[in-house]
């Protein structure tokens, strides 16, 4: 434990490191549809034709029924591109014909809606690049107006939309392609802000994020109803870690600012270091303002986002140096995080990262964390729980 304790003696240093500190944008790469689009045609049928015509689809045929998108999905003009699932995929999701015809018809339209892209993605368009492609679907949302966007990415011979995984691409139509999906790709309804803020394991990181936010406001800020985790059209990948996690780091680096500032013996430092981070009140703590400032929670935060929305499914198979994260909008030249993902077919089972530390002889792995939860899907980005807190160490 000592060890890791002593890895936090340069974290003071981040206080003047960050005291620039700024917010990179926050985007996913848009289609580029020069080059990109197909020719529909293919069996001569319009969309709704081919799923009319499959038994597969029968819930499918159902939902599209009750939520008046026949005529749209049968017009031969328009061209789409619909991730559709079929009755084992409604199965999948625990979704029944009786549930389909039993849902409010605005949620149900929304989420077919969500399902549908209004220009054709054949999948050789879909670049492999990191993370993935944003693409906006046929759901309008308002205040602030913009169109709610999915996902599609490829890795290697695997295709998916945000975290879902497509079965059978490129059913082609005379008014576009159809990709089959494994299961529903359901349209989020929460903000990051909401998500992180109803979770009693991420006491510690709204704690932090309150802490962070003093003196900033606006979208200078994590928190707040007009905060950067509220704001609807950014896209940010979060990366929280749990409450074990930041009591952990917590009393490191409390216990370092003890020994190493306050000059505290070190058997009582770590009983004084325990006690002050067993409550996320800790970032409130008057004795602990000096080494818990605002820009240094801001910096550790910023170093746990991405300004792009990656799903489990986006990470890399093989450990990978991934950058910038937020943290680079004040150190630049920050190398960023490993990151590497176990996939057991299709599907992640977990994920490891692995913060860097800046020193005077280079840059070294620093603190490593592991999945807990992931692919807490939100309007404005993704909430993926890890266990260990990721610590730039810069010099």
């Amino acid at each position: 434990m000592l060890k890791y304790y002593n890895k936090l003696k340069f974290i003071p240093a981040l206080l003047l490191l960050l005291s620039s500190f700024f917010l990179l944008p926050s985007c996913n790469k848009e289609f580029d549809s020069a080059g990109g689009e197909i020719t529909p045609g293919g069996s001569g049928q319009t969309i709704k034709e081919i799923i009319d015509g499959n038994a597969s689809y029968s819930i499918l045929k159902a939902a599209i029924t009750r939520a008046g998108l026949s005529a749209a999905l049968n017009t031969e003009g328009a061209t789409f591109t619909v991730f559709a699932p079929d009755d084992a995929a409604f199965a999948a999701s625990g979704v029944s014909l009786a549930l389909v015809n039993g849902m409010p018809l605005a949620q149900l339209t929304s989420i077919l809606q969500y399902h549908v892209i209004p220009q054709t993605l054949p999948s050789a368009a879909i670049p492999t690049s990191f993370p993935n492609v944003q693409m906006p679907s046929l759901i309008n949302l308002s205040a602030p107006f913009f169109k709610l966007s999915n996902f599609p990415s490829k890795r290697g011979a695997a295709l998916y939309v945000n975290n879902i995984p497509v079965t059978q691409a490129d059913i082609i139509a005379k008014n576009g392609v159809m990709h089959k999906v494994a299961a529903l790709v359901s349209p989020p309804s929460l903000v990051l802000l909401q998500i992180i803020g109803a979770d009693p394991d991420l006491a510690y990181f709204n704690a932090a994020i309150a802490k962070a936010d003093e003196g900033s406001t606006g979208l200078s800020k994590f928190g707040g109803a007009d905060g950067l985790l509220a704001y609807a059209p950014v896209n940010f990948t979060v990366f929280a870690p749990t409450n074990t996690a930041f009591q952990t780091a917590l009393t490191g680096l409390i216990y370092n600012y003890l020994v190493n500032v306050l000059m505290v013996p070190p058997a009582t430092a770590l009983v004084q270091a325990t006690a002050l981070a067993s409550t996320p009140a800790v970032f409130s703590n008057p004795a602990l303002a000096a080494v818990l400032t605002p820009t240094t929670v801001k910096g550790i935060l910023a170093y746990h986002m991405l300004g792009s929305r990656a799903f489990s499914v986006n990470l890399p198979s093989a450990t990978t140096l991934i950058s910038p994260t937020l943290l680079n909008g004040s150190i630049s030249s920050h190398p960023g995080i490993k990151m590497r993902a176990t996939f057991v077919g299709p599907v992640v089972t977990g994920f490891t990262l692995t913060s860097q530390v800046l020193t005077p002889g280079g840059v070294i792995d620093g603190p490593v964390a592991n999945m807990v939860s992931k692919d807490g899907h939100a309007v404005n980005g993704i909430v993926h729980k890890i266990d260990g807190v990721l610590i730039p160490l810069p010099l």
